[in-house]
């Protein structure tokens, strides 16, 4: 016999109820029993913007809690649309006066496929009754940085820049959720500050972060470190770039030759020979010295370079012994350094070269002509009355005026 009492409330269900027959004694009274059904249910921990973050391989436990119901609530859990509750710890129903406080425990590992899904639990506790929903929250699953790569590299780590030119560095990262962020370092200083605005790119449903420095070569960074760092998951550490040195190169900007002779002309006899010496100001790396006779490299014909260290630089000399030729006569002798990969040149001042010889001239006795063949064919034969003269000469005198009027001072 089903017996239906309208408008009852909780209050009532410790009274005791009694049925009987019209007119007959009463039966053994019996109690009715109140289910109170489940009306909250609640996920913790709740996120910010119901957004949870998960990093990839990592567990987080969710909780879902029942407000007090009557009977103890059955819990379900679902990731998705599929119901995982199998996944769950043992549902602990604690007790609340008369009524329960059910609650259930799922420890989630994070998993790139369920990036954006939503994870949910439902209660119930009546049957026949529509179950009660917490609300979902969507799995933000973080993918951290694991590699960052710097550009450009060159071998053994190590990468030239020219004093006051520019070079620019770029460090990427790879495939991670969220962006990351990237940092750069010389010589352990941060120096992000001076790189450009980073560009995060999509890449599917992850991001590769990029950023450049343009960096300007100064003295005091060489032989310093340049690297760059990201982290794109909070309390994580930081990802770092192999780390670069920085060769600072200082070209030369001055070069001496020596001797200098007055008016840039350098006498030399033909046949006799002139040293000439040539030396940088401090550079870095060692400058390499051409010898130039005209147009034409003569450095094979000087001695090997010697190269000197000036604090962390060097001042690097050259020496040619060069041979007066009859060919060379106004052709212009000077040394030229060349460093960076050839790239900077700079030339000493060039001279002229101008080449003389003795000639023998023999002047004639007005009583000559009073000896016989014979006589003055004889090699043994002497003249008193001649005499020899080793006078120098100049060859080519009669354009020695003409060429200093031409010649500059300095070149």
């Amino acid at each position: 016999m089903i017996i239906q009492i309208p408008n009852l409330t909780e209050s009532e269900k410790s009274v005791k109820w009694t049925c009987r027959r019209l007119f007959d004694s009463s039966s053994d009274p019996w109690s009715i029993s109140i289910a109170v059904p489940v009306t909250t249910v609640t996920i913790t921990p709740s996120g910010i913007n119901n957004v949870a973050n998960v990093a990839v391989g990592v567990k987080r436990t969710f909780s879902c809690t029942t407000g007090s119901s009557r009977p103890a609530a059955w819990i379900q859990w679902y990731i998705g649309r599929e119901n995982v509750t199998n996944k769950a710890q043992p549902q602990t129903p604690q007790p609340d006066d008369d009524k329960f406080i059910s609650s259930s425990r799922l420890v989630f590992t994070g998993k790139d496929e369920d990036h954006n899904k939503n994870i949910y639990c439902e209660a119930i506790n009546i049957e026949g009754r529509d179950p009660v929903k917490s609300t979902e929250m969507s799995i933000y699953i973080q993918k951290p940085v694991t590699t960052v790569s710097i550009t450009p590299r060159r071998d053994h780590n190590m990468i030239g820049v020219i004093v006051g030119d520019s070079q620019s560095f770029m460090c990427t990262t790879d495939s991670s959720r969220p962006a990351a962020r990237i940092q750069w370092y010389i010589g352990g200083v941060n120096v992000t500050n001076q790189a450009k605005p980073q560009t995060p790119q999509p890449n599917g449903d992850k991001f590769i972060s990029s950023s450049r420095l343009v960096y300007t070569g100064k003295d005091q960074d060489h032989n310093k470190t340049i690297y760059c760092e990201s982290v794109n998951i909070e309390g994580r550490d930081k990802v770092k770039s192999t780390e670069t040195s920085i060769y600072i190169q200082i070209p030369p900007t001055a070069l001496t030759i020596t001797p200098v002779a007055d008016s840039n002309v350098i006498s030399i006899m033909k046949g006799g020979t002139e040293t000439f010496n040539c030396t940088t100001n401090s550079c870095r790396p060692a400058a390499r010295i051409l010898w130039y006779i005209g147009t034409l490299n003569v450095t094979s014909h000087a001695q090997q370079q010697t190269q000197q260290l000036d604090g962390d630089k060097f001042v690097s000399s050259s020496r040619l012994v060069y041979q007066g030729k009859d060919d060379d006569h106004n052709k212009t002798i000077y040394c030229e350094a060349v460093t960076v990969e050839g790239k900077y040149k700079v030339k000493s001042r060039k001279q002229f070269i101008y080449i003389f010889s003795f000639k023998k001239t023999y002047t004639k006795s007005s009583r000559s002509d009073e000896y016989s063949d014979l006589q003055a064919s004889n090699p043994a034969f002497q003249d008193p009355y001649t005499s020899i003269h080793d006078t120098i000469v100049l060859i080519h005198m009669k354009n020695v005026e003409m060429l200093l009027m031409q010649l500059p001072t300095k070149t």
